[in-house]
């Protein structure tokens, strides 16, 4: 049941997110100086990496690979 409804929940969060990927992306950052690292606030999985779902790569990527592609 819980399965279910995350899933539910992921595919309504989906369509009601009209934004594109890349400002979602940088939304979830937390940007200092530019010499400093700069912080993703979004999702980590169990490691502690940031991850991000796109639509167009329709997966969960993890956030330091999508912000050097």
């Amino acid at each position: 049941m819980a399965d279910t409804m995350r899933r539910w929940k992921l595919q309504h969060r989906r369509k009601s997110n009209p934004k594109d990927p890349e400002q979602r992306f940088w939304a979830m950052v937390r940007k200092t100086a530019p010499a400093d690292c700069w912080e993703w606030t979004g999702h980590r999985n169990s490691q502690g990496y940031g991850t991000f779902r796109t639509r167009s790569f329709g997966a969960v990527v993890n956030a330091h690979r999508y912000a050097v592609w």
